[in-house]
């Protein structure tokens, strides 16, 4: 291939089970919330790879659209949705919580309140020299639930471009 990470393997498809295998049975009510995990964890292994909008429509609409459609009918308006923003830290500022759901999150919103509650909670127990003052706009708030993903993953790891 002329795009050395377009090759994908079994490994990868191995990584969108390992994905769904995230999600806890409780937190999947009906058969379109697995179908929608399905499609997160096939937009973060196939599609966060590639590198021109045109591979990403083909992959979003044509094979995953295309998929959803012929399959699954009734649930293609819930299932691509967008945005689609999958994670585990919806308790993570509730220390009472144990148990952590990867589930959806639903919009920006939610994940911005999330994350504007852990940066407020970091910068009151820390120090003044490790302040954090973040902007969290929507690109942010993306590659920050991918990125959470891949690091809550067993050998998870990324290349940042």
């Amino acid at each position: 291939p002329s795009k050395f990470h377009y090759v994908f393997n079994l490994r990868d498809l191995s990584r969108v089970y390992q994905g769904l295998c995230l999600s806890l049975q409780e937190s999947i009510a009906e058969p379109s919330a697995l179908v929608r995990l399905w499609r997160n964890e096939c937009l973060r292994v196939f599609h966060d790879r590639l590198i021109s909008d045109e591979d990403r429509r083909i992959l979003q609409d044509d094979i995953i659209g295309k998929i959803v459609k012929d399959m699954w009918p009734s649930a293609l308006s819930y299932v691509m949705a967008n945005p689609i923003l999958y994670g585990d830290f919806r308790l993570a500022n509730n220390p009472t919580e144990s148990v952590r759901i990867y589930e959806d999150l639903g919009s920006y919103e939610a994940v911005r309140t999330i994350f504007d509650q852990t940066l407020s909670s970091y910068n009151s127990n820390g120090s003044t020299s490790s302040f954090m003052n973040l902007v969290l706009f929507q690109d942010a708030l993306e590659h920050l639930t991918r990125i959470h993903r891949i690091i809550r993953m067993e050998r998870g790891n990324a290349l940042l471009v």
